[in-house]
C-alpha cells in the first residue's frame, strides 16, 4: 500500500517560535487568532486535498494494491513532526513536498507548534465495518467502565470537546469500549454521558426512530459531527421525516421503535439489540421498521447514485459523490 505525504517546513528555532507566539498572543488579548497564512499551519485547500485523495486511490489501483469491486476506505491523517527524511520524488525548491512512496519521520514530542505539519493519505480495501453483525442488525453493549476495571466504582461517561473532533486520541477510549463489547459477544458498543444520555457507537453516530420521527444526539454533546450523520439527516428532511437533534436518555433510546448507526465505513447500519448490563435491561428493535428500512435503502441509492434513486435526492447524491477515473 502506498501513501501520499504532504509536508510543509516548520519553525526549527524555538526562540523564533517564542517570538512569533508572543506576537500572536500578547499578555492581554481578547481574540487570540492565528492568521491562516501562519507557517505553522499546513496550507491546504479543499481542491488540493481532494486531488491528493483521488491521486492516492488511482495510484494504489494502478500498482495493484487495491482491488476493483471491493470496498475502499480512505484515511487522511494530519500530524506534527519535528524533522523529516524523505524517500521518493520531491521538489527541493518548494516548502511543500509531495511524495507517493514513503517517508522517514522522527523527532516527535508533546509541544507540537515547532513540528513539521504533515498530512498522510492512505487507501485500503476493507470488509464491511460491522462484519460480525447478523442480517437483522448489530448487537450492541452499553459501555460501562467496571466491565474493564472493577476498581472504577462509578460510571464516568464521556464529556469532552475532543470527542467532537476526528482525533487519533479518541480511538483509545473507543477501542477499549468496542473490544470490551466484542469480548462479551457483541458487535459494537454504545457510549453515553455520566448521566446516561446516548452519545454514539465506538466509531459511528447513533440514531433512534421513535413514533415515526428520527432522533439523534445534538452536536453540543461530545460526539463527532460525522459526515454521514449529516447525509442521513438531509435524506430524512428531504423525505419529510421529522428530525430532532436533542438529548436522548438511554432509557428512551432503549424504548425506541428502531435504532441505527451511521459512519463512513458502516454506512447506515441497523441495530437489532442493546444490552445495559448494570441495569439488567435489554431491548430488541424492529429490523423491518418502515422508516429505518427506507432511510437505509435511500442512503445506499444516494451514495452509489443508483438508478433507483428518488429524484428528491439527486442533487444530494451529485454533491457528495466523486467520479474516479482508474488507469
Amino acid at each position: 500500500m502506498k501513501s501520499l505525504f504532504m509536508v510543509e517546513e516548520s519553525v526549527s528555532d524555538l526562540e523564533t517560535l517564542a517570538e512569533i507566539t508572543r506576537a500572536k498572543f500578547p499578555a492581554h488579548h481578547t481574540t487570540p487568532l492565528i492568521p491562516a497564512a501562519d507557517h505553522r499551519f499546513l496550507q491546504l485547500g479543499r481542491e488540493e486535498m481532494k486531488a491528493a485523495i483521488l491521486g492516492t486511490i488511482i495510484e494504489n489501483y494502478a500498482q495493484g494494491f487495491l482491488k476493483q469491486g471491493e470496498l475502499v476506505y480512505v484515511r487522511p491523517n494530519a500530524f506534527g513532526d519535528e524533522k523529516e527524511g524523505l524517500i521518493g520524488v520531491a521538489d527541493p525548491n518548494t516548502p511543500r513536498k509531495m511524495m507517493s512512496i514513503s517517508a522517514i519521520i522522527d523527532g516527535l514530542g508533546v509541544p507540537s507548534l515547532a513540528h513539521h505539519k504533515v498530512i498522510e493519505v492512505t487507501s485500503v480495501n476493507v470488509k464491511r465495518y460491522l462484519d460480525s453483525a447478523p442480517k437483522e442488525g448489530a448487537r450492541v453493549q452499553v459501555f460501562e467502565e467496571y466491565m474493564v476495571d472493577r476498581a472504577i466504582p462509578q460510571h464516568i461517561g464521556l464529556t469532552t470537546f475532543a470527542r467532537m473532533r476526528k482525533l487519533g486520541a479518541n480511538y483509545g477510549y473507543g477501542l477499549i469500549a468496542k473490544n470490551t463489547a466484542l469480548s462479551l459477544g457483541y458487535d459494537e458498543t454504545l457510549l453515553t454521558t455520566s448521566n446516561w444520555n446516548v452519545l454514539e457507537g465506538g466509531g459511528e453516530n447513533a440514531f433512534a426512530v421513535i413514533g415515526g420521527k428520527l432522533y439523534t444526539p445534538p452536536l453540543t454533546e461530545s460526539i463527532l459531527p460525522g459526515t454521514k450523520r449529516g447525509v442521513l439527516l438531509e435524506i430524512a428532511n428531504l423525505a419529510g421525516i421529522r428530525c430532532h437533534e436533542e438529548t436522548i436518555p438511554l432509557t428512551e433510546f432503549m424504548r425506541a421503535d428502531a435504532a441505527l448507526f451511521t459512519g463512513t465505513w458502516c454506512g447506515v447500519a441497523k441495530i437489532s439489540y442493546v444490552h445495559w448490563l448494570s441495569q439488567g435491561k435489554s431491548s430488541n428493535y424492529d429490523s423491518n421498521n418502515e422508516i429505518a428500512c427506507y432511510l437505509s435503502d435511500q442512503y445506499q441509492h444516494v451514495i452509489h447514485g443508483s438508478s433507483a434513486l428518488d429524484a428528491r435526492f439527486r442533487s444530494l447524491s451529485d454533491r457528495i459523490r466523486t467520479k474516479v477515473e482508474l488507469r
